[in-house]
């Protein structure tokens, strides 16, 4: 992507070739190409906890992991999560691993997501997998219900860059979040469910997480619904820290799917 800047400026020099230009950079600019890679280090790991919105009751806690590979001259981010709590629409409690692998030249390019859900015996109940082609803007879905054996899948073709609700966070990172800067992409959720999304940076904002004050960013996700809709889908924000990692550090919003409840998570360490 930034080497396709570079030869539109030189194009610019040249008075006979600025019409050209122009028109190549529209096509650009509507390619909803808009993820640059995030500043990572090599290797990260934490904590984050999932509370009932109003309330300091915690719903579940999650163990994270991610370490950057190369691997044939390409940038692969290898997350990997285990949680442990209430979650979604289920009254148990459970356990759950997940595995992202996410592809980088410039830019976003692919992401791999398989979730292993166990009861809190140990057995594996549901597996969901997901396959994003980001920039042709293709997503495969399947579920696996162990417990019925039913499997069902899906397949959406936005024609648009597409993420997933399980990488939203970790991808936004990648953003402009100068104020008032928009992006606009697919949003892929376990439903399954595409919903055509706005990503708005409202500025800075300083908040406390983890007992320590944070000077941040606040992104809003802007459902593209119809209004008697909009209703049942709570305002969402992410916050990301103002230095040039921008990593996240909370969330308000739905804690997934629609029906499930309103939600605060966080990071437990902040470093």
């Amino acid at each position: 992507m930034r080497q396709i800047y570079r030869v539109l400026v030189t194009l610019l020099k040249d008075r006979k070739a600025r019409l050209i230009s122009f028109l190549i950079m529209a096509i650009v600019a509507s390619s909803g190409y808009g993820f640059e890679m995030p500043v990572t280090s090599d290797y990260e790991e934490g904590s984050y906890h999932c509370l009932k919105k109003n309330s300091e009751a915690e719903r579940w806690r999650v163990d994270w992991s991610m370490e950057k590979v190369q691997k044939d001259g390409k940038i692969i981010l290898e997350t990997k999560e285990h949680g442990y709590g209430v979650y979604g629409k289920r009254k148990e409690k459970i356990k759950w691993s997940t595995e992202i692998f996410l592809e980088y030249t410039d830019s976003l390019q692919t992401i791999n997501f398989r979730k292993e859900t166990e009861n809190i015996e140990g057995e594996t109940i549901e597996i969901i997998s997901k396959k994003f082609d980001v920039v042709q803007g293709t997503v495969e879905f399947e579920r696996k219900d162990l417990i019925s054996g039913k499997v069902s899948s899906d397949s959406f073709e936005p024609g648009s860059t597409v993420i997933g609700s399980e990488n939203i966070a970790f991808v936004l990172r990648g953003a402009n979040l100068a104020k008032g800067y928009k992006t606009k992409f697919s949003l892929c959720t376990d439903e399954p469910k595409l919903y055509k999304v706005t990503a708005k940076c409202l500025g800075k904002e300083k908040i406390v997480v983890a007992g320590k004050e944070i000077e941040c960013y606040k992104v809003e996700i802007i459902f593209q619904i119809p209004s008697f809709l909009k209703a049942l889908i709570p305002k969402t924000y992410f916050w990301y820290t103002a230095d040039e990692s921008h990593r996240w550090v909370r969330y308000e919003g739905l804690e997934s799917d629609r029906g499930t409840p309103e939600v605060v998570r966080e990071v437990l360490d902040f470093q």
